[in-house]
């Protein structure tokens, strides 16, 4: 997902409005998501929300973020493995790797 899908027709998400922060409200109905399940999100993935006189503030990338978060949990990822593939780290574990070698050997066999 990048900035520009918000300009995207085919998105399944509503448009973003031209402004730089938004409230958690607002955030979570870009997200479409809820403004409770935000604030759990922020206590599994590590998403340095902005904070004015108690209220959340959510920047435009953070929203961004937050839809590629939703859209990996509707693809079937758990937030944990969200917030892995988001922090960069490898997509494929150790079983994965096993499994391409030996499909790499029967290939060579065939």
């Amino acid at each position: 997902m990048t900035a520009n899908e918000s300009a995207n027709p085919k998105s399944d998400y509503p448009a973003m409005p031209e402004r730089q922060y938004f409230t958690i409200g607002e955030a979570a109905q870009l997200a479409r998501s809820s403004p409770h399940i935000l604030r759990y999100w922020e206590k599994e993935i590590p998403l340095k929300i902005g904070r004015r006189n108690g209220r959340r503030y959510y920047s435009r990338e953070q929203v961004i973020t937050l839809r590629r978060i939703s859209r990996m949990l509707a693809e079937g990822a758990t937030l944990r493995g969200a917030g892995k593939r988001l922090q960069g780290a490898p997509k494929q574990g150790a079983s994965d790797e096993w499994l391409r070698r030996e499909l790499e050997k029967v290939l060579n066999i065939l």
